[in-house]
């Protein structure tokens, strides 16, 4: 079972959920699933080196929380030797969207259970 750590994204979940009820039911079923295997979810396809090369023990991760009308995606860090999940970001999906990897370190670094 892994603790989660959802503060950073408090403001953006409560929007979230406040959108439909499919939305509030998905972003439940997906904390559910964080805490009791957070390695179901797909690894983030490209991570910029400077967090690969700092931390050896966490793997990046991305949820999809779809329904008809809405598109969010949720990035998450999977520190493994642990079970913890930090959850960085949630918010709306757009073509095209860029993660700030240096906000990413640098909140990475500030949470750094290790």
């Amino acid at each position: 079972m892994a603790t989660i750590d959802s503060s950073l994204v408090q403001g953006a979940i409560k929007r979230m959920i406040s959108t439909s009820p499919a939305v509030k039911s998905l972003v439940r079923k997906m904390f559910r699933q964080l805490e009791a295997d957070a390695s179901i979810y797909e690894e983030l396809d490209s991570v910029d080196q400077s967090i690969t090369e700092e931390f050896n023990s966490v793997v990046l991760r991305k949820v999809y929380i779809t329904t008809h009308r809405h598109n969010y995606r949720v990035i998450f860090a999977h520190w493994t030797a642990i079970e913890h999940v930090d959850i960085l970001m949630a918010f709306p999906r757009k073509d095209g969207y860029e993660i700030d990897w240096s906000w990413v370190l640098k909140i990475m670094l500030d949470r750094d259970p290790r």
